[in-house]
């Protein structure tokens, strides 16, 4: 079956007021928000879907893969997809320059790495904080 076109929306609108409520994952602090500027806590998540958040330091980029890292260098975590979510920022409006300092919020799957990183599969899971 196919997913309404507002999916996404109502998907944020509820963990919005969840978060808010402090319901759910977000009535457990380990389970809810992870600070992006913590890439050791970030890893200890490995495999695990997680939400973080923070400010964009840097944005890297190699022929397959984009970066976004936050946090000081060895310590911060990164957010990595591939171009097709790159190509859907940039038809946003987004590039490399705009982007650093950006708060942001970003849902995937964490991974081991140097850094420590959350895989992004859809530009639907990088928000920009409130």
């Amino acid at each position: 079956p196919e997913l309404p076109p507002d999916c996404r929306i109502r998907y944020l609108q509820a963990e919005q007021q969840v978060r808010h409520t402090r319901r759910g994952r977000w009535a457990v602090a380990e389970l809810g928000l992870n600070d992006a500027g913590d890439g050791g806590r970030v890893a200890l998540k490995a495999g695990e879907v997680i939400v973080m958040q923070g400010n964009i330091m840097h944005v890297g980029q190699t022929r397959a893969t984009s970066h976004l890292n936050f946090g000081a260098r060895q310590i911060g975590a990164s957010a990595a997809f591939g171009m097709p979510v790159w190509r859907a920022l940039e038809r946003q409006g987004w590039t490399t320059q705009t982007l650093r300092g950006q708060n942001v919020r970003v849902r995937g799957v964490a991974s081991l790495g140097r850094p420590a990183r959350v895989l992004v599969d859809d530009v639907s899971s990088i928000t920009f904080a409130e």
